[in-house]
């Protein structure tokens, strides 16, 4: 495609049937028992609702919904409130669902879906939102407005072909978001059985409990091996306490030693990304807090419990508010921290919070969480398997990032005419 195949602009409005689906702009009310009821935050953007997301309202709602607009697999919806700019797109009729104000219908008439759904997240119509809403007290986007959004022009055929180019790494993209939550899901229940079965001296898992009763114990966390002990954490680490708490942004310098905080640590490993820094004499100062290789380091508020090794990049680096344990001679640091991260030590972590994810996890309860505990060989065969999901999984994370940078590139270029397309082009072939 050439500069000159974006031919002009034409507005959404002369396109597409764009509908708010309530003309009041009032969410309705709320029941305990009734349809299912989102807003367009509570959505991923192939119109599912996410986990813990959705509401319920009355009947009548759904009934009303319905008879202004239904959904069907030829419907998007565009977020007008709070998050501005949102396409989801419908891909069936959906009978079931009736959804609030914050969002806007859109049917395309004129105009391939496709297209319409990669226009709608392009260049165009992201500096037309952000000019409309800069300097201004809006706070959502009135029907008429979304009208007037201006989107590139394309001659019939190639837009049909840049909609399949768009379906196609839209469904590339799926399927691997399914692959890492099948792996995540995987890992998860093999955590499960490492944890309480082991791995016997064949290599293997030990037979389940209800197949060999003589190889298990009953103790306070579960069911584990005759062969393991219980022990809390005080007991396994030199050291438990908690990094820098008071008036941390006092230390911050541009460029410096990394400090930690909640949001780089994940199950995956440290997420080096948004890091701050402290000075030199700064982490002299608070040597308390100084972490070295092999520390593990533990949120303490909103996910409370998720844990990460650290590495040796980053011996002598510092943390802010973050649990710092330090593992003993008798634990390894990447089975302690495997342990923690699973369903058997966030359990523990969140039966100490009183089920609530949001208050703090102290040291107090860091010392007392007790770890299930095979002897330093088998804690290596558990934590080498358990590796080996991990990797698999970070290497689907790492094609999704590189393929939603890709989608984003090759969707700006095809909508500003940079990449060339032939009308009679097979969808996608180059993708």
């Amino acid at each position: 495609m050439s500069e000159r195949q974006v031919e002009s602009q034409e507005l959404l409005g002369q396109v597409a049937l764009i509908i708010d689906p309530h003309p009041s702009h009032r969410a309705p009310e709320e029941v305990i028992e009734g349809v299912p009821f989102a807003g367009i935050g509570d959505l991923n953007e192939a119109g599912k609702l996410l986990p813990g997301k959705g509401r319920t309202v009355p009947v009548k709602t759904l009934v009303e919904h319905a008879l202004r607009y239904k959904l069907t697999s030829n419907t998007i919806g565009f977020g007008r409130v709070a998050t501005i700019g949102k396409v989801v797109d419908f891909r069936e009729i959906i009978s079931d669902l009736t959804v609030s104000p914050t969002m806007a219908v859109i049917e395309p008439i004129a105009i391939d879906k496709g297209f319409l759904l990669a226009a709608l997240q392009g260049e165009m119509v992201r500096k037309k939102i952000d000019q409309w809403l800069t300097g201004s007290t809006r706070s959502s986007l009135g029907i008429e407005l979304l009208r007037e959004i201006p989107l590139p022009r394309f001659e019939g055929q190639i837009q049909k072909t840049i909609g399949d180019i768009y379906r196609v790494l839209v469904t590339t993209i799926e399927k691997t978001e399914a692959l890492i939550e099948k792996y995540q899901q995987i890992k998860a229940g093999l955590m499960h059985d490492l944890f309480t079965r082991g791995i016997g001296a064949d290599g293997k898992l030990r037979p389940p409990r209800e197949q060999a009763p003589d190889l298990y114990q009953q103790t306070s966390i579960g069911w584990i091996p005759k062969e393991w002990d219980i022990k809390p954490c005080s007991t396994l680490c030199s050291r438990i306490c908690v990094g820098i708490v008071i008036k941390p942004a006092q230390y911050y310098v541009e460029e410096g030693i990394p400090a930690f905080r909640s949001a780089n640590i994940r199950e995956a490993g440290i997420d080096p990304s948004n890091l701050v820094y402290i000075s030199s004499t700064s982490n002299q100062l608070l040597a308390k807090s100084q972490i070295k290789t092999g520390d593990i380091l533990s949120v303490r508020t909103g996910y409370p419990g998720t844990s990460a090794v650290v590495p040796e990049d980053f011996d002598g680096a510092n943390c802010i508010d973050i649990l710092i344990s330090t593992p003993g001679d008798r634990v390894l640091s990447e089975y302690l921290c495997n342990w923690i991260n699973s369903s058997l030590g966030k359990g523990q972590v969140l039966r100490q919070q009183g089920g609530m994810a949001q208050q703090h996890f102290n040291v107090s309860e860091m010392n007392q969480l007790l770890v299930a505990l095979p002897n330093l060989s088998e804690q290596s065969l558990i934590s080498d398997r358990l590796q080996t999901c991990a990797d698999r999984i970070l290497a689907e994370e790492a094609k999704l990032k590189k393929l939603e940078k890709q989608k984003s590139g090759l969707l700006h270029d095809l909508l500003t005419g940079k990449v060339e397309v032939e009308a009679d082009q097979p969808e996608a072939a180059h993708v």
